[in-house]
């Protein structure tokens, strides 16, 4: 187990957002094309999946995924926004997890259960810069249990 941490830790980025600086400039419509596509792809699954009352909760989720997608464009340089630096994408990502994890939570709260993995993975690895990623993907998860399961 300790020897696929340290693999983790080598290889693991930041979040998942720090992916897009590794692409060129003007490849950076690839990342917010991927960012529209799972929000607009979601979006018929997470209302299906909601109820009548939550629905909200996933467009505000999807409108989270896009804002963080459509970002990097906005960027002059490394994540900071023309506007209101990393504001824009900061507050895009907290709507959407949030969002996402309270439609979860309100509908199927047991998917929430998978966020013991991240308890798990905090108290074995004890570093701070890796835990937004695997927070992101925990996040992701339980949305697509949601959806699919």
């Amino acid at each position: 187990m300790k020897d696929f941490l340290n693999w983790l830790d080598v290889n693991m980025p930041n979040s998942i957002s720090q992916m897009v600086f590794l692409l060129k400039d003007r490849n950076k419509w690839i990342f917010a094309a991927v960012m529209v596509g799972i929000g607009l792809l979601l979006m018929p699954f997470l209302l299906e999946r909601a109820s009548e009352n939550t629905e909200f909760f996933a467009f505000l989720s999807m409108a989270g995924v896009i804002g963080v997608g459509v970002n990097p464009l906005l960027s002059k340089d490394e994540g900071k926004t023309a506007i209101h630096g990393d504001a824009l994408h900061y507050v895009c990502a907290a709507l959407c997890g949030v969002c996402s994890q309270l439609l979860v939570a309100l509908n199927r709260p047991w998917w929430l259960s998978l966020w013991a993995l991240y308890v798990v993975y905090t108290l074995l690895e004890r570093k701070a810069d890796k835990n937004m990623f695997v927070a992101e993907v925990i996040c992701i998860l339980t949305t697509l249990f949601f959806c699919f399961l």
